[in-house]
C-alpha cells in the first residue's frame, strides 16, 4: 500500500486528514512542522507528500527546496495544502515543481482525487523509466545462479555445427574446443574455452544456428543457459551496447588472429603459439606447467598434420623448450616459446 506523509502544523487538519487517508487504506506518517517533515521524508521516503505552507521553524516552500536538493526525494509527488489563495502564491508553489495546490478548507473528494492522480502519474513514469543497463557478464552471472552443472566426458560433443542454437554455455570445470570440419573432413580448432568462459552466445544474439561444433578436451562441467531465459532477461534489462560490441569483437579478433597465423606463420611458429595458449589456460586452472592434449587435437589447433606436430614437438624437446611424457607436455621455457620467431 502507498505511504503518505502529512506535514501540517494545525492539529485538527492533520488528524482529520490522517484519519481519512488511513480509512482509505493508505499508510500515513505525520509531522507537526517543516523541519520535522523534511527529516521524516528523508527517513521513510513516502510515495506522496501533503504539505502546508505557513508553518513554524520551516515553511512549505523551504520544505520543497530541501526535498528538491536530495536525489532520493526530489521526484516524490508533492501537494501544497494552504489557506493562501493569492495567485502569486499558487504560481510560486507550481514554479517550485509542486504537483498540485489545494486550498483550505479542501473537500475530501478533491483531496483523494488529487492523490490518486499523482500516484497514477508516478506509476506510469516508473514504467517508462529506462531499463537498468547491465553488461553481458552480469546477465550471465544472474542466469547461472543456482543452475545445475552438467557433466560431459572427454571428447563428448556439446553441440554440432548447424544445430539449432537453443542454449549458450558456461564452463565451470575443464576445457572445451570449438572447431569446424572442412570439405576434406579435416578438423580445425580455432578456440579453446576454459573455466569461466561462455560460448554459443553469439548464435543466440544473432538468432542463428550454431556456427561451429564444440566438444570437451577433458572431463568437464558445464552450465546451460537456455535461449528462452536469456531472451526473457534481455526483455527485463537494457544491455550495455559496449559489452555486446566487446564480446563480438573479442570473438572476431580470435578468428582474425587464427587466419593470419595460418596464412603467414610457419608450422613451428604456430605450434609454439598454441603451446603458449594451452600453457596459460591450464596453468590458470591447475597452477602448474603440465597439461595433456592429444596430438590430433594439437594438430587441429595448428592447422597441420599430426605427423608435422609430432616432429615439431620432438624438435622443441631437443631444444629444451618442452619435455614430454606420454600425452603430458611440460613447458620448460615459456619465454623461449613466446619469443619464437623461426
Amino acid at each position: 500500500m502507498y505511504s503518505i506523509l502529512i506535514i501540517e502544523d494545525n492539529q485538527d487538519i492533520r488528524e482529520n486528514t490522517q484519519e481519512i487517508l488511513e480509512l482509505t487504506g493508505y499508510t500515513v506518517a505525520v509531522a507537526e512542522d517543516g523541519r520535522e517533515g523534511v527529516e521524516k521524508a528523508f527517513t521513510i521516503l513516502p510515495d506522496i507528500i501533503l504539505c502546508d505552507i505557513m508553518m513554524p521553524r520551516l515553511d512549505g516552500y523551504g520544505v520543497r527546496e530541501l526535498l528538491l536538493e536530495n536525489e532520493e526525494t526530489k521526484d516524490i509527488p508533492f501537494i501544497f495544502l494552504t489557506a493562501k489563495t493569492d495567485l502569486s502564491d499558487i504560481r510560486k508553489g507550481m514554479n517550485m515543481g509542486a504537483d498540485d495546490y489545494l486550498t483550505k478548507p479542501f473537500d475530501d473528494v478533491d483531496l483523494m482525487k488529487s492523490i490518486r492522480l499523482r500516484l497514477e502519474k508516478k506509476e506510469k513514469a516508473n514504467t517508462l523509466k529506462p531499463k537498468s543497463k547491465k553488461d553481458i557478464s552480469e546477465l550471465i552471472d544472474e542466469l547461472i545462479e543456482g543452475k545445475k552443472q552438467l557433466t560431459y566426458a572427454k571428447k563428448e560433443n556439446i553441440y554440432r555445427e548447424q544445430e539449432y542454437a537453443s542454449s549458450a554455455y558456461r564452463v565451470v570445470k575443464g576445457t572445451v574446443k570449438a572447431f569446424r570440419i572442412n570439405e576434406d573432413g579435416k578438423e580445425l580448432i580455432y578456440q579453446i574455452y576454459k573455466k569461466g568462459d561462455v560460448f554459443g552466445l553469439c548464435d543466440i544474439l544473432l538468432g542463428e544456428n550454431h556456427a561451429e561444433s564444440t566438444a570437451c578436451l577433458e572431463d568437464s562441467s558445464i552450465i546451460k543457459i537456455s535461449k528462452i531465459d536469456f531472451q526473457k532477461s534481455l526483455d527485463e534489462h537494457s544491455i550495455s551496447v559496449d559489452s555486446v560490441v566487446k564480446h563480438l569483437t573479442t570473438i572476431l579478433k580470435t578468428f582474425d588472429d587464427k587466419l593470419i597465423s595460418m596464412a603467414y606463420d610457419s608450422v613451428r611458429m604456430r605450434v609454439a603459439s598454441n603451446l603458449v595458449t594451452l600453457h596459460k589456460i591450464y596453468k590458470r586452472q591447475s597452477d602448474n606447467s603440465i597439461f595433456k592434449i592429444q596430438r590430433e587435437d594439437l594438430a587441429a589447433m595448428v592447422g597441420t598434420s599430426p605427423e608435422s606436430v609430432i616432429r615439431t614437438l620432438s624438435d622443441f624437446k631437443k631444444e629444451g623448450l618442452i619435455s614430454i611424457t606420454k600425452n603430458e607436455i611440460t613447458i620448460e621455457n615459456i619465454e623461449g616459446l613466446e619469443h619464437f620467431r623461426f
